[in-house]
């Protein structure tokens, strides 16, 4: 009757698809937790974290302060060159 759909994710799929919906698709993001029991039929949802493209602050450790990026950093060339009349 009230189902809603859902989807599980894992924590570094959840920080991709938030990075894209924000940065990309320039989506809004709404996240709700859960305050009752999982066993419960009528659990209770709360608006933990709100986002949008222009108002990040509550995303910003997902989307910048990921600190596993910076220490994994390296070197990386981008050539960027003319063939034929196509760029």
């Amino acid at each position: 009757p009230n189902k809603l759909d859902s989807v599980v994710l894992n924590k570094a799929r959840f920080e991709a698809l938030v990075k894209d919906l924000l940065l990309v698709k320039q989506y809004r993001v709404e996240v709700y937790i859960a305050k009752s029991p999982s066993s419960s039929r009528n659990q209770n949802w709360t608006l933990e974290y709100k986002g949008s493209p222009g108002n990040l602050a509550q995303f910003e450790e997902i989307l910048f302060g990921n600190s596993d990026i910076a220490v994994r950093a390296s070197i990386m060339a981008v050539k960027v060159a003319v063939e034929g009349k196509s760029k």
